[in-house]
Formats: C-alpha cells, structure tokens, sequence
C-alpha cells in the first residue's frame, strides 16, 4: 500500500508540473520501493561530436546500424552468463560504476540519431536521455527526454519526460528500443579504457576470447 501511494503522490506531483505549462518539467519523480525521488531535469542541448570530443572525459560512441544486430545479441550473452566481479565484462555494477558514455550516434543510410547522456546525481544507476534527430538545416531537434535506470540490465527501467509530435504507443516503443541500445553499450563499454586519449569510441564486434 506504500508503494501504491507513493506511485500515487508521484504522478500528481508530475502532472502538476505539465498543467502549470512546462513543456519539459524542471524534476521528474520517481518510486524506488515505496520513496519518492525528485529527479532535476537538464533543459537538453545539442552538441556536435567534436564539442564532446574536446571537453567531456567519457567516450562518445559511434553505432553502424549493421552491427546493431550483433551488439543486442552480444549484450544478450554476457547478461546470460553469471554475474562475476572479478571479470570486468561479466561484472554488472561496472555498467553504474564506470563513468560511462557522454553521447551515442546510431548511423543509418546516411542518417543518424543522437542520444545525450546524463547520470542523474539522486540515484546513481539512473540516467537522463535526450533523444535528437537531424534536420534540414544540419542541426538537430529535440524528440524525447526520458529517464532509463539500469541498476537491472535484464530490466532497464524507463519514464518518457517529454516527447514531441509522435503517439503515447510510439514514444513507449522509441523509449524502450533506444533504452536497450544504451543498456548493450553500457555492457560493451565495461572493458573500454577511460584512460585512453581517444575518446571516440566506434562499436565493432569483439573476438570470441574477449571475456576475461
């Protein structure tokens, strides 16, 4: 029943924020167990790669969408295995623990989506995702701002904060598609090298040997 009304509190103190005329909310609330957490939203911008290539000390990533395939099904066999801290690629916590990605790129026929990453500093396993598209004009326009908690990578946990333009039952099926593409570059990250200078990382299938 606790949990019932916290949920309950959470998604009028939500909606609360949607009727006074926010566009995108300044916080966000989240039920973990049966206690709330008052998430701040960063108003989202987008940044070209060489501006987080230059000043943000986490990788950026490049995915081709023809290793997309294999990045899911990799992502699917390490989740299979048991969970081992020794490991570093079998080693779940490293997925929060890890300073993670600054950005990803998901490259397709000549088109790409950018999604922007922020751990939130209230709950350390959840991240704030901000979902562009190019335009036109060679910039890009906001989509989606969504929350993705990956403390469970068999269960990524997701809450749309703000989307534009698209259905309930579209920004559900973009939310949880990009969200499981975060979650797979976060087990494939596990082993990169955060002291490396390069700071572009580009997603290629790993030799079989690659474990431990």
């Amino acid at each position: 029943m606790r949990r019932t009304d916290a949920l309950a509190k959470a998604f009028r103190a939500n909606m609360s924020q949607y009727m006074s005329g926010l566009k995108i909310p300044r916080q966000y609330h989240v039920v973990y167990g049966s206690k709330i957490h008052k998430i701040s939203i960063v108003p989202p911008k987008y940044k070209e790669v060489s501006e987080y290539l230059g000043s943000d000390p986490r990788p950026f990533v490049r995915l081709d969408y023809e290793y997309e395939k294999w990045l899911f099904h990799f992502a699917g066999q390490i989740m299979d295995m048991s969970n081992d801290e020794s490991c570093p690629l079998l080693c779940s916590k490293r997925d929060y623990e890890n300073p993670g990605m600054s950005a990803f790129r998901v490259y397709m026929d000549g088109e790409f989506l950018q999604v922007q990453v922020r751990r939130t500093p209230e709950v350390p396993t959840l991240y704030q995702l901000d979902y562009f598209e190019p335009t036109s004009d060679n910039s890009a326009e906001l989509q989606m701002v969504f929350l993705c908690d990956v403390g469970d990578p068999h269960n990524t946990g997701v809450d749309v904060v703000f989307a534009e333009g698209i259905s309930k039952k579209q920004m559900m099926a973009y939310a949880s598609k990009l969200s499981t593409v975060f979650r797979d570059i976060l087990i494939y990250l596990r082993i990169w090298d955060y002291d490396d200078a390069n700071k572009l990382c580009t997603v290629h299938p790993l030799p079989d040997k690659v474990l431990c």
